[in-house]
This record gives C-alpha cells, sequence and structure tokens, in this order.
C-alpha cells in the first residue's frame, strides 16, 4: 500500500486508520519489502489500495515472545570434522602439529584438538596420506604413526587439510574417548524502539487530508519509520549496552551480522572478484556445509545485478520480444537451493568499500523476540499542549540460532 497523498475519500479512510491503529500485525507490511524484508517475513495482513479488508500473510520468520529483558540463546554447533597443517612437518615426523584455523595460520592453543580421539584415522586431503592417532601431545599437537592403511608418508608445507577419516583400533581394545559438542549459550538483550507523532488541535479538525500534516498520514509515516528502525536494529545492533546522559542504562539487541560474523567461518570475502564459477564451485558448497538445503540470499543491489548478469550472454530473443530483462529469483545447485530477498538496508547503510553484500540466513532459526509487541499510545501530549501526539513502541531481540547455518558474502568486487 502506499500512503494517501490525495484528500480522504470513504474508499480509502477506513484503510489507513486499520492499517495504521491494529499495529501488532500490520506494522510490518507498510512499505516496499525492500526496504525492510526480515520485517516483512515476520508475517501479518497486506492492504489492497482502495479497500479495508486485509489479506493475511504467511511469515517465513518466527516470532517467540520473551519475559525477560536479557534472554539465553541455546545451541548445539555442528561437529567439525576438518583441521589443518600447522607448520613444515618432513616425512619422518611423528608429533603432528594442527590448527583449527583454514589453512592453518595460527593456533589458538586451547582447543585445536578438542574433536580428535586416540585412535581416530587421520586422512591428508592434499597427498592422500592416512595417520593413526596414538596419543594427544597436547591441545594443538597429535603423536601418529605415518603412511597406514596402504598409503605413504609425505612431507607437509603446512596448511593442509586433515579430515577426521574414521577410527580403529586393537582387539579388545579400550572404549573411543568420548567428544561432546556441548551446547553453548548467547546473552541477547530486547531493544526499545519508538516513534511519536502529532498534529495541532487545529489540524485535527480539518477534513482534508494535507500531507504531512493529518492525524492518519503522521501516524502512517510513524509505523512505516518504526519498522525501518527494527529492520536496522536486526540487522546491523552490536548488542551490550551503554548509558544516556543520565547515566541510565540503554540496552541494544545483537544484530544478525555482529552474530554471524562472531564466527569468521562463516564470512566469506571474495577478495574484489566473484566469478559465476567461483559462486558455484566453491561458496556453495560453504554455504550448505551445514543446515538445511533451502536458504535465503539477502542481497545487496550490487550482489544482485551481478547474479543476474551471469545469465545474460546465456539469453536468446526474438524480434517478438516485447519484455527484455532477467530477474532471478533462485539460485540452484546440487548443494541446495538460495532464494533471493533484495535487501535496501545494506546498500543504504553498509560503507562504500563493502558494496556486493550478501546474508544467507536459514530461516527456520531467526526469531523475532518481542517482551512488547508492536503497539500505539495516544494521549502522550503534556496536558494544556495544544497537539494531539501518540507514539509507536515496541520492545524485542533478534535471536539467531545456529550461527554455523548462516553465511556472509562480502567484498565480491
Amino acid at each position: 500500500m502506499t500512503i494517501a497523498t490525495s484528500p480522504r475519500t470513504n474508499a480509502n479512510a477506513s484503510t489507513e486508520t486499520k492499517l495504521a491503529r491494529d499495529v501488532a500485525p500490520d506494522i510490518m507490511h507498510l512499505g516496499e519489502p525492500t526496504d525492510a524484508p526480515l520485517m516483512t517475513l515476520l508475517g501479518g495482513y497486506r492492504y489492497e489500495d482502495g479497500g479495508a479488508k486485509p489479506k493475511t500473510v504467511e511469515g517465513k520468520i518466527g516470532k517467540d515472545k520473551t519475559t525477560e529483558v536479557t534472554f539465553e540463546v541455546i545451541e548445539k554447533n555442528p561437529l567439525a570434522r576438518t583441521l589443518w597443517v600447522y607448520g613444515v612437518h618432513v616425512v619422518g615426523a611423528t608429533t603432528l602439529n594442527i590448527s583449527n584455523v583454514t589453512g592453518g595460520a595460527t593456533q589458538d592453543g586451547t582447543t585445536d584438538a578438542y574433536n580428535v580421539t586416540v585412535g581416530d584415522i587421520l586422512y591428508i586431503k592434499e597427498t592422500g596420506e592416512q595417520m593413526l592417532v596414538n596419543a594427544k601431545a597436547s591441545s594443538d599437537s597429535l603423536t601418529v604413526r605415518r603412511g597406514i592403511a596402504g598409503t605413504t608418508a609425505v612431507a607437509l608445507v603446512g596448511g593442509e587439510t586433515i579430515y577426521i577419516h574414521s577410527y580403529a583400533c586393537r582387539e579388545g581394545g579400550s572404549k573411543r574417548t568420548i567428544t561432546s559438542q556441548l551446547a553453548a549459550a548467547r546473552t541477547q538483550t530486547t531493544q526499545i524502539l519508538k516513534r511519536s507523532f502529532g498534529i495541532s488541535k487545529t489540524m485535527e479538525k480539518v477534513e482534508t487530508l494535507t500531507s504531512p500534516k493529518d492525524w492518519d498520514e503522521e501516524m502512517t509515516q510513524a509505523a512505516y519509520n518504526l519498522k525501518l528502525d527494527c529492520e536496522n536494529a536486526a540487522w546491523f545492533c552490536g548488542g551490550g549496552s551503554s548509558t544516556d546522559a543520565n547515566s541510565n542504562a540503554v540496552l541494544f539487541m545483537t544484530g544478525l551480522i555482529p552474530t554471524i560474523s562472531s564466527d569468521p567461518t562463516r564470512v566469506f570475502d571474495c577478495n574484489g572478484a566473484l566469478t559465476e564459477q567461483m559462486f558455484f564451485q566453491i561458496l556453495m558448497p560453504q554455504i550448505f556445509q551445514y543446515g538445511p538445503k533451502l536458504k535465503t540470499l539477502f542481497a545487496d543491489a550490487k550482489l544482485q545485478a551481478l547474479i543476474c548478469g551471469w545469465p545474460a550472454g546465456k539469453a536468446w530473443i526474438t524480434q517478438r520480444e516485447t519484455a527484455f530483462g532477467i530477474d532471478i529469483q533462485e539460485l540452484k545447485s546440487p548443494f541446495g537451493t538460495l532464494q533471493i530477498v533484495l535487501c535496501g538496508a545494506f546498500s543504504n547503510f553498509l560503507p562504500a568499500s563493502q558494496t556486493g553484500y550478501g546474508v544467507v540466513l536459514d530461516l527456520k532459526n531467526v526469531v523475532w523476540r518481542p517482551l512488547r509487541d508492536w503497539y500505539m499510545e495516544e494521549g502522550i501530549e503534556t496536558p494544556g499542549d495544544d497537539t494531539r501526539e501518540g507514539q509507536f513502541v515496541t520492545e524485542a531481540g533478534m535471536m539467531l540460532k545456529m550461527i554455523a547455518f548462516h553465511s556472509i558474502i562480502k567484498n565480491i568486487g
């Protein structure tokens, strides 16, 4: 629905009033979906121009009320079977230094060997060598027997991929060491968001809609802007708390981008170049490494334009065609399917250095958690003032579960 800019008529008056006043379900569908796709995907009602009867829109993002200002997200991340060789190893070396950082760039000294047990068979992807783990020398090194199971020991230069292949032990051997991927908790907070509006008592009595001075017009604009406030906070806010001018606590929700970025293995930097081949052969397998095979890609204009450009050279037209152009809304691969949604917030708020940006979400693991759902307060004007004032309020947090199911694509060039 577009905001009316002409004199009010019986045809649209009830639509505008209903649209703004019943804010809990309806605010989510004010404005264009590209402005606030997350909030739109929560579901609600959609109104047709000139009609008062709404159509129900099914939401794809869950909503779950919370009863606390702070709440925890409990999740169990997928058990990783991949490690990397750290440093140079000669053929005869039986101490294998490992890293859980891609390419074996660093060691964290605490959790590198967490998922490895004595008796595990390790497979070195680049050389084909298999090794048997005989002991854990430390948190980031293993004692191994080289060149087992018919393979040959090969010198390692560092950075090779180690895959936990399988397990083997002697007859009558002891049980395999338990490796438990314990659930981890993240603390999230709700954030109070408000949008106030008002008109003078004189304008309240004027019958003609004189945007932006009319009450319904101001109310609708405020509802739309609160939707954008919620959208931006849900994407970009970094969480935590601060204080106002009077040293009172102010809480912030933790947005989706900061949450996903907390796991660097889920951020894919294209280093200024993203080709069709790179996307389907490298990114797609990593995007769908964990989680379901249907996800949603929220893309800025540059990324979506690039994707739509890939099939452009493969299209054929005839002289009889009356329409021209390509609108790609799904990307299919053997690894999974991406549904594409244009996200205007990325183009509007991310710095120029980050244009060409996309966030892949498993929508089943994204939840809006309201403490106070969207509602409108009237009569907030100061007694004696010659005004009529109101405001829209919500208090909520955006909860993302299973970080490994989501991804960020950036710097496409």
